[in-house]
Parts: C-alpha cells; structure tokens; sequence
C-alpha cells in the first residue's frame, strides 16, 4: 500500500508501507534493502535479558529471517552480521532457489570471528562487474541489465558471477581459492574492467562500521579507506565518476549527527568534530554528493532502525550520489500500529522481528529513465494479501 506523497526540497517521494513487496518485473526501477541479521552467536541471555529464551534462538529466529528477506523482495540486498562459515546453508542457498538471487560473502580474515557481511542480487537485474572486501565493508559493482540492455546486447546478459567468487562455496579450499581470484581481480581491474558509457553502473558498498559507541575516530578511518578505495577505482578506470552511481548503505553504528554520517553529507569534516579525530582526518574532503533516503523522505522525523536492551536508535543508513540517481521513495520500519518510545519500548528480538535491527529499504531510478514524478503511477494492485505497487509503468 502506498500512502500520501511526500514533497520535500520540491522533490516527489513515495513512503512505502512496512510490509511492502517489490516487483523486481521492472527493470527500469530497483530496490535495495540493508539490513542488520544480529549474529547468531551473540544473542547471549546476558546481553538481552528481557527476551524470550525461544526467541533468541537460531532455530526460531533463522525460518523468520528468510522469510522477511523474500517478503521484502528487494533488488539488492545488503546484510550484516551473518555467519560466513555458514551462509550458504543459512541464507544463500535459500535465496537462490526463492528469489533467483546470486550472492557474494565478504571472507576477509582479519580475526577469527566468522561474523562478515554479504550482498545478493537479482541476477535478472544485475550482472556483477568487479568487487573487493574489506574487514568491515564490502564493495561491488554492478552493470544493469535494463530492458534496453537486453534489446541492443543480448550477449550482456550471459553473466559469469562465478568468476568473481559469487555464489560461493564452504569448503576451505573454496575460500582460499576465491581469495586468490579476488587479489588477482583488484591487481588487473585495471586491464579487466572494460566499462563502457552506452551502460549503465552502479557501485555498491555495504558497510559495518565499529561497534563501540566511543570509536568515532575508527568509523570515520573506516569511511575514509572506503571513499579512497572508491577514488583510485575509478582513477584506475579512467572512468569519471559522474557516470557511476553510488551507494553506501548498512549498519553505521553512529546516529545522524555524528562525524561519519555528517561527513558523508557534507563532503568535509564539520569542525565541531575536529577533536573526535586524528589530526590527518581533520581536514579530509570527498567530492561526492550523497544524499540520505530517509532524510531526505523524513527530514528529523527518521524512523527508528535499532531496538534492544531499552535502547531506541537510528543507526542504520542507506547514502547514494544524489547527482546521479534519483530516490523514488523510502519503506516504513514499522507498521503504523507499533509507536515506540522510551515509556513504551520496542524490545528485539521478538516472534515478529527475528533481530535487534529492523530492515530498511528503498527504490531507485537510473536517470536516463522518465523521472518518477513524471511518471504516471498505476493503481495499487492487492496479490494475496501483499502490495505491487511499482509493478506496471
């Protein structure tokens, strides 16, 4: 169900209600969902002791969890804090066979906890071009397959995501394998990556940035390898970066005013945050316009991302170049009947929440596509009990 418009900044946005599915039919339109899955390892009784013993679980929480990520339906899908040892048979392989996702776990072993994140895509959708790992981010890029792109280079969508270490496998030889190809990926992108202005990219990069509430001077250094990383890419590539859009969503562990969000906004360090950090950050610049999706769609009204332990925060973020792709609209976190607030709080894990994080999500058009606000939308169509509401154009 869509409800009213919102204008902001003379911009027209859709608020999409909490159980939203999209339509991935259309290929002119995409969605991408980021979301925190709580490791399965961490929900100890002393660090939630007001949960249900059931409820923290992997047996209870692992079948809700699936099916939020396949009621969702969302065109790319960011997650957090899953089990790279394990996520083949937790996620992948269910994703797949359900959704006709590929995937790809970041496996970087910077310690021994098999917490890491993972993207997966709809492979009618996306082709995966070049991707690196890093200890807490992850970036990937994609060629859309546009119904355009599928007219003019049919040959475009014989994908090879395999290459690139997607859909891996469990097996120790496997992960060292895709190691190697990864290195050898990043040392030859250069010679490897033939991008071409007749497509359309889309750069990816999903983040889990510190934990620590204190730490803001490792987050901001985490954000920091990442927009470097980014600028060599497309240095590398000869490519200008106009032509790419990007997006940088996740678990940001830092709420709206703090140096690594307000950074990516404002493109420097504000100087109020200057002591937060070391003295070779305090006067980095970037030069991409990014945007926020429930900024922009809510202004100081975000809705809140995190739940746990009397805690209720915003902490988890969805960026992209504003300059470059247009944001059609944001999803509820939660359906208009759940309120929550310091009086009357929202305690996760739960039966119908299976993480301390609930899933954000939004819709994106490429720009060289008739403006959603130019766009006639269609009437809500109800399928058993869900809503399609970007299904036809």
């Amino acid at each position: 169900m869509l409800t009213t418009s919102e204008q902001s900044s003379q911009k027209m946005f859709q608020i999409f209600e909490h159980d939203i599915v999209f339509d991935e039919r259309n290929t002119e339109f995409f969605s991408v969902c980021s979301w925190n899955t709580l490791y399965k390892q961490w929900v100890m009784k002393e660090d939630y002791p007001t949960i249900e013993d059931e409820h923290r679980t992997w047996e209870f929480r692992l079948p809700r969890l699936r099916q939020k990520m396949s009621d969702i339906n969302a065109d790319i899908l960011c997650l957090q804090e899953i089990d790279k040892s394990t996520f083949k048979e937790d996620f992948g392989d269910y994703l797949k066979k359900t959704g006709n996702y590929e995937w790809n776990v970041n496996l970087t072993k910077k310690n021994k906890i098999m917490m890491s994140n993972a993207i997966a895509w709809k492979k009618n959708k996306f082709k995966l071009i070049w991707h690196e790992w890093r200890s807490r981010t992850m970036m990937m890029l994609f060629q859309h397959l546009s119904e355009k792109t599928k007219r003019e280079c049919p040959q475009q969508m014989k994908t090879d995501n395999n290459d690139l270490g997607a859909n891996q496998e469990n097996s120790e030889a496997k992960k060292n394998k895709d190691e190697k190809k990864t290195k050898k990926n990043q040392k030859n992108a250069k010679e490897s990556l033939q991008l071409s202005e007749k497509y359309e990219y889309l750069l990816v990069c999903n983040c889990h940035l510190e934990g620590k509430p204190s730490k803001h001077d490792i987050r901001f250094s985490q954000m920091k390898s990442l927009l470097q990383r980014l600028d060599l890419l497309f240095h590398e590539q000869n490519f200008p970066k106009e032509k790419i859009p990007v997006i940088i969503c996740g678990d940001f562990n830092s709420t709206c005013d703090e140096v690594v969000v307000q950074m990516l906004l404002n493109r420097k360090v504000d100087p109020n945050h200057s002591a937060l950090l070391e003295s070779d950050d305090r006067n980095f610049v970037h030069l991409y316009y990014f945007r926020e999706g429930y900024d922009e769609v809510f202004k100081k009204n975000r809705h809140i991302t995190f739940a746990a332990n009397g805690i209720l925060s915003s902490i988890d973020f969805i960026f992209y170049t504003d300059n470059n792709l247009l944001l059609c609209g944001v999803k509820k976190t939660l359906p208009d009947n759940i309120r929550p607030t310091r009086d009357n709080l929202l305690l996760l894990p739960n039966a119908r929440f299976p993480s301390d994080h609930l899933p954000i999500a939004a819709l994106f058009q490429f720009p060289s596509v008739q403006p959603l606000s130019q766009t006639k939308l269609p009437q809500n169509n109800h399928v058993d009990g869900k809503w399609y509401p970007m299904s036809t154009f």
